[in-house]
């Protein structure tokens, strides 16, 4: 059962920052509800690009104030699984969010929970967010796809803007874009196609990969990208259908080639061969070719990758960095 909205004082006033000066529309429309607080940026996978209060990396949720007005905290709920609305509400802190401000609610699983520390924590591999005012009201949602690590999504601009991959992210300050960002372009950045003893997946298998990176100034949706390792078959293995995944721009994303698609969303449903082949990368639409890369027979434990990341040459490289900027 919903707690009651208590009665509140005018608070403390959390990060203040100018007013956007805009109002939302209604959910009915595909936004956040007017007036009200709103989801504007959550960090899924935090590796250690954020940290609390007591400096340990837990993944967060930040609320954004849209208004002109100040509004309350306590009462809000916040949760990640819509059956449970209200797994975790926030009590006793009599605080207001003042206009164009921002609060971070870090998503720990503490016992018992902080103020702004749930009892929950935010999954990797996708799920869905609400936040409901002390009335059960819906005031936002947001449903995500598997998320790469030390990469946030949020709103830009802030409280109205789409959403957005963003790296670094932002916690507690505005969402931030260039103005005239150029084009997002993915490409093959790094492979390793005789993978013995360096690098290990989220299981702890020496799996053969490949890294796409994200070249370009604007994210890169994953979801729905075909890969293949035969150019004969391009459309051999599809990347999470119907999902949702941004590669924000500098990112790094690694797919393990190991044949085994259940072991996550990031598991290709074929191995690559050590004695040379081809690495292809087309769009969603299955006809547009983003990227065919040949390599020749590969040294154990050696990988091939571009110097600079993106950049036209290729050089093989004594140790492999998955999932980061190569180095010579």
């Amino acid at each position: 059962m919903r707690r009651p909205a208590r009665a509140r004082s005018a608070g403390l006033l959390l990060l203040a920052c100018l007013a956007t000066g805009c109002l939302k529309d209604d959910l009915d429309d595909g936004g956040p509800a007017a007036g009200g607080l709103v989801l504007n940026e959550f960090c899924a996978s935090n590796g250690g690009v954020s940290v609390d209060e007591l400096g340990e990396a837990d993944d967060w949720v930040e609320l954004h104030n849209p208004s002109l007005a100040a509004l309350p905290l306590d009462g809000l709920a916040l949760t990640d699984d819509p059956g449970d609305p209200d797994k975790f509400v926030i009590q006793g802190t009599d605080s207001l969010l003042a206009p164009g401000g921002f609060v971070v609610i870090w998503c720990d699983d503490e016992t018992p929970p902080g103020p702004f520390h749930t009892p929950f924590k935010l999954s990797a591999d996708g799920e869905t967010l609400q936040l409901r005012d002390a009335a059960g009201r819906l005031l936002d949602e947001r449903a995500f796809g598997p998320q790469l690590q030390d990469v946030s999504e949020g709103r830009v601009p802030d409280g109205s803007g789409a959403w957005q991959a963003l790296t670094p992210p932002t916690a507690g300050q505005t969402n931030q874009q260039d103005d005239e960002p150029e084009l997002g372009r993915l490409v093959v950045n790094e492979l390793l196609a005789s993978n013995d003893a360096c690098c290990v997946d989220e299981h702890g298998e020496y799996d053969d990969w490949f890294e796409l990176h994200n070249a370009g100034g604007t994210a890169v949706q994953l979801a729905g990208l075909w890969l293949s390792d035969d150019a004969d078959t391009p459309l051999k293995f599809q990347l999470l259908p119907g999902g949702d995944s941004l590669l924000a721009p500098g990112a790094f994303a690694v797919i393990w080639c190991d044949n085994q698609p259940g072991q996550g969303p990031f598991h290709a449903g074929f191995a690559l061969s050590g004695s040379g082949e081809d690495v292809l990368l087309t769009a969603a639409d299955g006809e547009t070719r983003l990227e065919t890369v040949s390599y020749p027979a590969q040294q154990t434990d050696r990988s091939l990758g571009r110097l600079p990341d993106g950049g036209d040459i290729w050089q093989s490289l004594d140790v492999p960095t998955p999932g980061h900027s190569n180095q010579p």
